[in-house]
């Protein structure tokens, strides 16, 4: 399995949101964090399409784009979470 180390690889993750709002909360806090990593086997880009939440991660390898992937998921669930939090409790 050594040979699929060393393939490029991308990987794209959408996620629709029903709120423009979230969708906007959510965007800003990963465009935050993306920009501000330093990645050097990889790359990751955040964008906004219709009430999609698009995600695009290449990588030089399939370990750094599991690692990655792992990485942008769990900063989503948390700030989703977060998202859902302050919403509920805002009048």
């Amino acid at each position: 399995m050594n040979w699929c180390k060393s393939l490029p690889s991308e990987i794209k993750i959408r996620v629709t949101f029903d709120s423009h709002e979230h969708l906007s909360s959510v965007l800003q806090t990963l465009k935050v964090e993306t920009s501000e990593r330093d990645i050097k086997r990889g790359s990751m880009d955040v964008w906004e399409e219709n009430m999609d939440l698009v995600i695009n991660i290449l990588a030089d390898d399939l370990v750094a784009a599991r690692s990655l992937s792992n990485s942008i998921l769990r900063l989503l669930k948390t700030s989703t979470d977060v998202v859902d939090i302050i919403s509920s409790d805002t009048p």
